[in-house]
């Protein structure tokens, strides 16, 4: 009688989920960043994370997370904690002058330089969220290059 009891007792608290529960795996994993190619350290770089197509490249308030760094000649690392697992793309711009800004020409076309993840290439217009987007996987630590494009 003891032992049913207290496997009835156990099996209430178990249903209940307050004994023996697992901790609810992270919905949330690391996106890192390596951007290759600047050509200087003058000025900075803007990198935004996107987690949907709304405003992708080019309004960075829409974008989920974004980070500004100084520049540095070459290669640069940008490290995104706890971003939300699902899709995702990266953008950056690297604002040599320090306008806050990307310069561009009389034509539209940035004289500043510019990436995105999958250095997904633009033609006629930004490069578009589907070809820039990546997954990420709940706990996953995702490497990212993006090459600058001058």
């Amino acid at each position: 009688m003891k032992r049913a009891a207290t496997a009835l007792l156990l099996g209430l608290l178990l249903a209940s989920g307050r004994v023996l529960a697992q901790p609810k795996a992270a919905k949330t994993g690391q996106v890192v960043v390596e951007i290759v190619g600047l050509h200087s350290a003058e000025g900075r770089v803007f990198v935004a994370l996107w987690c949907g197509a709304a405003g992708f490249p080019s309004e960075p308030k829409k974008a989920c997370a974004s980070k500004v760094a100084n520049a540095q000649k070459d290669r640069l690392r940008v490290v995104f904690e706890a971003v939300p697992a699902g899709e995702l793309a990266v953008s950056m711009i690297h604002d040599e002058n320090s306008n806050n800004t990307l310069d561009r020409n009389f034509l539209g076309i940035p004289k500043e330089g510019w990436g995105t993840s999958r250095d997904a290439k633009a033609s006629f217009g930004p490069p578009s969220y589907s070809d820039a987007r990546l997954s990420l996987s709940a706990g996953e630590k995702k490497q990212v290059v993006v090459h600058v494009q001058y």
